[in-house]
């Protein structure tokens, strides 16, 4: 049987991929958060039904509640400037908020992490790096749409 290591639930691979991901959005100008977990955070919110709960239907849900409230003010707090590639600059991440990040999408009460909470969180992360790649444009909501419903349906 062969182990796999792993750092909070994640694989080894897996955790670099975040890291590298949270590098090359994280704008030029320092902040205290790291603005792809920010992303990621959001569209966790958006995928679990048990959070607001009075977004009931799907669409509406994505529009009104991500896409209107936590994506915007995402984009208007760290990339007030536009979004720019090509950073990659390590001293602009806060490594300590990074550590800290608990990368887990509750599928059961709180207890051992299930091995499916890890697949739906790398769907969230990927979903979230296409449409930051996108540049958080209106052409690429769409697919942002479907890839994250895939996870709310199985969160559902």
């Amino acid at each position: 049987m062969r182990t796999t290591r792993r750092i909070n639930g994640l694989t080894v691979k897996q955790y670099c991929q975040v890291i590298d991901l949270c590098a090359e959005f994280q704008p030029h100008v320092l902040f205290r958060e790291v603005a792809f977990l920010e992303l990621v955070e959001a569209a966790k919110v958006y995928c679990n039904p048990g959070e607001y709960v009075f977004f009931c239907d799907k669409k509406t849900r994505f529009q009104k509640l991500l896409i209107g409230t936590m994506a915007s003010k995402i984009k208007s707090h760290f990339y007030f400037d536009g979004i720019k590639f090509g950073n990659r600059n390590p001293k602009n991440v806060n490594w300590r908020a990074v550590e800290k990040y608990i990368p887990r999408v509750m599928t059961t009460p709180i207890g051992k992490v299930q091995p499916i909470e890890m697949v739906l969180f790398m769907k969230i992360v990927r979903a979230c790096r296409d449409f930051l790649r996108a540049e958080m444009k209106k052409e690429a909501e769409a697919t942002f749409f479907q890839k994250l419903n895939v996870v709310y349906d199985a969160m559902a």
